[in-house]
């Protein structure tokens, strides 16, 4: 079942999960509670009715209050229609083609050994006070599978190189010599916890982040990492940004996503 799910933002996976677990919690208690009722043991019989209940409380509480707690209703409403767009329409294999398309335009460096993916701005509710703050999720899987996380992951938008260029609206590269660095300065500079660093990818030495802008409003993040060192910035053709960055905007717009 988690394989068949996998290709779905976690927070409708776990919507998944507590329904079929409420269904599996429902069917047992109604069976328990036709057998009492059947030998007449009516007050025994109170107790699966009351699990029962209970349970198809609980799924509403789980699945419609507590799972989309952290999005007010524009952001919700906006990733129910991005999930339904990437999932019915060519839109998500596009975006991964203009990805490609531009990691094949960089020079002196080999596109093999890139990586790349999609990060959309999206508004989350703060845990502390509720207030309204950008937050990032990324839509499209990485241009090589091997390398990078899975999709529908929501990132802090203020950790991490991803972050740093969603609030500096500007490109944004690090380069790292080996992993004992790059665990020091994830620490450090871009501000994870170190339980964080040890679950990133371990391979990549440099990364290069390149906003997406929706005229002079940041929608999101171009995200590239090679396992090369010292790569970016200087690989990086502005040209082949902008124009991925167009095409991007381009199917973004097509899919009524933006």
């Amino acid at each position: 079942m988690r394989s068949l799910l996998r290709g779905i933002p976690r927070r409708q996976r776990y919507r998944v999960y507590a329904r079929v677990g409420t269904i599996l919690a429902a069917a047992v208690a109604a069976y328990i509670f036709s057998v009492l009722v059947q030998e007449r043991h009516y007050l025994w019989a109170l107790i699966p009715a009351l699990v029962l209940a209970v349970a198809s409380i609980a799924e509403f509480v789980v699945t419609d209050l507590l799972l989309d707690k952290r999005f007010p209703p524009e952001s919700a409403a906006l990733l129910e229609r991005l999930q339904q767009k990437l999932i019915t329409t060519p839109i998500h294999d596009e975006i991964v083609s203009a990805l490609n398309s531009c990691v094949g335009g960089f020079h002196g460096c080999d596109p093999s050994k890139i990586s790349s993916t999609l990060h959309l701005r999206v508004d989350v509710l703060s845990e502390a006070d509720s207030e309204v703050v950008p937050s990032l999720v990324q839509v499209a899987r990485y241009t090589r599978p091997s390398l990078g996380g899975p999709r529908w992951r929501i990132l802090n938008p203020a950790v991490g190189l991803v972050g740093r260029c969603l609030r500096l609206n500007d490109l944004v590269s690090v380069n790292f010599r080996d992993r004992s660095e790059y665990d020091h300065r994830m620490v450090a500079e871009f501000g994870f916890a170190p339980e964080d660093v040890k679950r990133h990818t371990t391979t990549a030495r440099s990364y290069l982040a390149s906003p997406l802008r929706d005229g002079g409003r940041v929608v999101g993040v171009l995200y590239f990492f090679s396992t090369e060192p010292q790569v970016f910035p200087i690989a990086a053709d502005q040209g082949q940004l902008t124009r991925a960055s167009e095409e991007v905007l381009r199917l973004l717009r097509v899919a009524e996503i933006l």
